[in-house]
């Protein structure tokens, strides 16, 4: 942890410059910053050499906003040397405000602005919640998951740690539709990433890629332990049916996997369209198995499976 001072009146004229619809925000930072000319900007970070990558890794506009909902935040401290907080963790939370209201920083007693301030910093949690969340299946959403991967894979950059991205599709979803009607459909998601939930370790990252595609990034993963999870996740799938008002219905997915490595020259597209070529592959070949490198099936003992989904499967 270290502390850097910024000069706090042109950061705020830059965020207000930038930003028109922040006023609720620098509302907050007013209350906040009477009398204080300097504050302590704090990067907390999980180890060495890590944190600069989350950093740089993030959009002009992403920085920005991300920088405004710290300094919103800043009202709940009561020294001249204000704390603010970002960390990246691995299961995909990318914000974590240790700030908490205590008293006004003014030091008045009888402050009327406590209750506006804390009103607005839950409004601003709910929307940053919301901004990356999949309203229907409640996992990551397409934007999130396009932020997250190209940080793990900068972290695989710095690190040498690999990362495995996992692309899984429906199989026959479509029938389900028109056979039982969207709601149905949707019973599916849901019930799809319940169990993708239940499945995952606290520092994966599942996503909605879109559709009935769902996208699981795995960090610290080798492919051989990527492509055992998506087996195993295959297994539950098949295994669970979902239930709606009118049947039990029985699903199964399709899987591409592969693995980014410290040396790769791959941009995150590319990693995108090499995993999905894989589930393209799990489609052509049958359904319901996982696909993946083949130059790394000979090394993975091959598991008993149903309805001949072995060869590119474990």
């Amino acid at each position: 942890m270290f502390s850097v001072h910024f000069p706090l009146g042109p950061l705020l004229r830059a965020i207000a410059g930038r930003f028109e619809n922040l006023y609720p925000l620098l509302k907050c930072l007013k209350i906040a910053c009477r009398g204080v000319c300097l504050f302590t900007f704090v990067l907390c970070f999980e180890s060495i050499g890590v944190f600069l990558p989350r950093i740089s890794g993030l959009e002009p506009d992403d920085m920005l906003v991300t920088v405004a909902w710290n300094l919103a935040l800043l009202v709940a401290e009561t020294t001249v040397s204000m704390r603010i907080i970002i960390r990246t963790p691995m299961n995909g939370e990318q914000i974590d405000n240790q700030a908490t209201l205590k008293s006004c920083p003014a030091g008045d007693d009888n402050c009327t602005n406590l209750s506006e301030v804390k009103r607005l910093q839950d409004e601003i949690k709910q929307l940053a919640a919301l901004v990356r969340t999949d309203e229907l299946t409640r996992l990551f959403n397409f934007r999130y998951f396009n932020q997250a991967l190209s940080l793990e894979m900068e972290r695989t950059r710095r690190s040498g740690q690999p990362t495995c991205l996992i692309m899984l599709d429906l199989d026959h979803f479509k029938a389900i539709n028109d056979a039982y009607g969207h709601e149905a459909g949707n019973i599916v998601l849901r019930h799809i990433s319940s169990l993708i939930k239940k499945t995952v370790r606290r520092l994966d990252i599942p996503c909605r890629y879109g559709g009935e595609e769902f996208t699981i990034i795995l960090p610290d993963t080798t492919l051989k332990q990527g492509v055992r999870f998506a087996n195993r996740l295959r297994l539950i799938i098949e295994n669970s049916p979902a239930k709606t008002s009118d049947a039990l219905l029985g699903i199964e997915a399709s899987f591409g996997v592969d693995v980014y490595m410290k040396g790769s020259q791959l941009t995150e597209k590319e990693f995108i369209e090499k995993v999905d070529s894989y589930l393209y592959l799990a489609k052509q070949e049958g359904r319901n198995r996982v696909c993946h490198d083949i130059e790394s099936r000979d090394d993975q003992a091959p598991e008993s499976e149903p309805n001949g989904a072995g060869g590119t499967s474990i």
